[in-house]
C-alpha cells in the first residue's frame, strides 16, 4: 500500500523527527524497551524497529501520514497572497487590498469616498503593511483610525481590532479643545514629515485618501489578465493616462489620438470616481457640443447616458464674449470635486486619455 505524504521527514530537523517518531511509537503501544535500540536517521524518512507487528506498522504508516500532512506541513511557512486577489488598480498587502488615491478632503469625506468603493479608509494592521504604504504615498494621508470620543482611545473605522500602531515620536499628542471633531485631534494621518508614521490631527483638515478592503479569494478558473502600457492606469477594461502638460481641448484630442486613444469618456459613477482619483487639477474629457449647441456627445461615439455635472452646469456663460462659440467643451473641474463643467475650448488644461486594455 502506498501512503501519500505531503511533506517528508527530511523536511524537518532531526530532533523533531526523533521526537515525533518516539511519540508515535509510544502512542501505538510499542514497548518502551524498544526505544533503547531505536536510532533515528536523518538520511531516510523511515525508521527500522525490531520486528514490529504488521498491524502496528500499518497503523504507524497511516498515523505518520496524517500527522505530517495535517500538522507538521501546515506549520511550515506559506504565502497567502497566492490565493487572494484585488480589484484592478488596488495593491495586495497580506490579506487586504489598498488603493492609494489622489483625491483629498477631510476625514469624513475620505470615509464617504472609500465607502463608494465598498471599502473604508485604510486599516494598517502590521509593520509590513506600514512599510509598503510608506513607500507609495505622496503626501499626508488619512487612514481609518479615529478616537470617537477624543480621549485617545482609538479604533479602526471598519471594526478591525486595534492591535498594531506606528505612531511618530510624541504622538498621539494632546491638542485642541473638546468641542467636537473640528476642534480636537481625533483622526489619524500617515504624515509625510514624520516618514509616514502616524499623527493625530484635526478631522476637518484636508488630506489625501487611502482606502482598504479585504482581498477576494482567487478564482479557480484562470483568465488572461488585462494590462496597460507603462504610465497608464487600468480600470475594468480601459487604460487611462493623465497628461503632465496643459493644452486646448482640440490639441488634447489630437494628442490622445497619437497615443492610440481618445479623450476619456465617463460612462458610470464608478468610472467617474476612478478618474477623479487620478487627477490633481482640472482636466479635459472627451465630451463636447461642437456639432449641435447643448447636445453633448463623446468623441469615441459612446452613448451619452451618464453625466456628472456640477449644480448649475453646463452654463455656457461666455457665449457673448467668445463670438458665439460659448463653452463647448467639458472638463472635470478641481474646484467642483471633479464634477463636470463646460468651458471655453481653447482654455489650456490637463487632459485624460483612454484606450482599451491589452
Amino acid at each position: 500500500m502506498t501512503i501519500p505524504v505531503i511533506c517528508t521527514l527530511t523536511d524537518l530537523h532531526s530532533n523533531v523527527v526523533s521526537s515525533v517518531e518516539r511519540l508515535l511509537i509510544i502512542t501505538l503501544g510499542t514497548p518502551v524497551s524498544a526505544l533503547e535500540d531505536y536510532k533515528p536517521s536523518t538520511e531516510s524518512t523511515r525508521s527500522t524497529l525490531q520486528s514490529p507487528p504488521p498491524d502496528t506498522m500499518l497503523r504507524l504508516s497511516f498515523l505518520l501520514a496524517n500527522v505530517l500532512s495535517l500538522v507538521l506541513c501546515r506549520s511550515l511557512p506559506s504565502n497567502r497572497d497566492e490565493d487572494l486577489v484585488c480589484p484592478d488598480g488596488w495593491t495586495l498587502l497580506e490579506s487586504s487590498c489598498f488603493l492609494v488615491t489622489k483625491s483629498s478632503g477631510n476625514w469624513f469625506e475620505g470615509q464617504d469616498f472609500c465607502h463608494s468603493l465598498e471599502a473604508s479608509l485604510a486599516t494598517v494592521s502590521s509593520a509590513s503593511q506600514q512599510k509598503a504604504l510608506s513607500g507609495i504615498l505622496s503626501g499626508d494621508t488619512w487612514i481609518g483610525l479615529i478616537s470617537p470620543f477624543g480621549n485617545h482611545i482609538y479604533s479602526w473605522s471598519d471594526g478591525s481590532p486595534f492591535e498594531f500602531s506606528s505612531w511618530a515620536e510624541g504622538e498621539p499628542s494632546t491638542s485642541g479643545i473638546p468641542w467636537g471633531f473640528s476642534n480636537i485631534e481625533a483622526c489619524v494621518e500617515m504624515r509625510q514629515e514624520f516618514h509616514y508614521h502616524w499623527n493625530n490631527a484635526y478631522c476637518g483638515d484636508v488630506k489625501l485618501f487611502t482606502c482598504s478592503r479585504p482581498a477576494d479569494p482567487a478564482s479557480t478558473t484562470t483568465t488572461a489578465a488585462h494590462s496597460c502600457k507603462k504610465g497608464w492606469e487600468i480600470h475594468e477594461l480601459s487604460c487611462y493616462l493623465v497628461s503632465e502638460t496643459t493644452t486646448s481641448w482640440n490639441n488634447a484630442k489630437n494628442r490622445c489620438y497619437v497615443l492610440g486613444g481618445v479623450l476619456a469618456s465617463i460612462n458610470s459613477e464608478d468610472e467617474q470616481t476612478f478618474v477623479s482619483g487620478l487627477l490633481t487639477r482640472s482636466a479635459w474629457i472627451g465630451l463636447s457640443d461642437h456639432v449641435t449647441e447643448e447636445e453633448y456627445v463623446w468623441v469615441d461615439g459612446s452613448p451619452f447616458n451618464y453625466s456628472s455635472w456640477q449644480d448649475g452646469e453646463p452654463s455656457n456663460s461666455y457665449l457673448y464674449l467668445t463670438l458665439g462659440l460659448g463653452e463647448g467643451c467639458v472638463e472635470m473641474k478641481q474646484e467642483y470635486a471633479y464634477r463636470w463643467s463646460d468651458e471655453v475650448c481653447f482654455t489650456s488644461k490637463a487632459f485624460v486619455c483612454e484606450r482599451p486594455a491589452e
